[in-house]
């Protein structure tokens, strides 16, 4: 092997380790895409259901005798009615993986429960996703099945 072949394999093999190493730091720090994809998902999660509470309020505040809705046809039907749905859009009331409605369940009368399946444990992805303290703290979940519970004002 000439000098000059020898150094082409050494520089090859340094870029090489060099790109192998910026993966691993990748993956170490921000996750694998899997994980990043995980994360999308459940932020919308989180999007979609805080919009979705905002709408329930609006539905509350805008009937004649202000009451929760029993389900989220209701929300629904509210939401086509005008220029809700341009505003909050339909996918608020929606999982954004699977497109299922979002559980929705009465408690009293004017507290309600807001249900999600989620992917990712919300605290360890605060550093990753930096997040406001304000809604990190709203909307703290771990991986799986997680309510949220809302009060109303009228």
């Amino acid at each position: 092997m000439t000098r000059g072949s020898a150094f082409s394999v050494a520089l090859v093999l340094v870029i090489a380790a060099l790109v192998v190493g910026a993966f691993a730091w990748a993956f170490l720090f921000i996750g694998t895409p899997q994980e990043q994809r995980a994360l999308r998902l459940d932020l919308e999660r989180v999007r979609r259901l805080e919009r979705l509470s905002r709408a329930i309020q609006d539905y509350v505040v805008r009937q004649e005798k202000p009451s929760l809705p029993e389900d989220l046809g209701q929300v629904r039907e509210f939401l086509k009615s005008g220029y809700w749905d341009g505003f909050y859009g339909l996918q608020v009331l929606e999982d954004p993986q699977t497109g299922e409605l979002f559980e929705y369940r009465r408690i009293g009368r004017n507290e309600y429960e807001l249900c999600a399946t989620f992917q990712t444990d919300f605290r360890e992805q605060l550093q990753k996703a930096r997040i406001g303290e304000d809604t990190a703290a709203r909307w703290m979940h771990a991986k799986g099945r997680h309510c949220f519970r809302f009060t109303v004002t009228y």
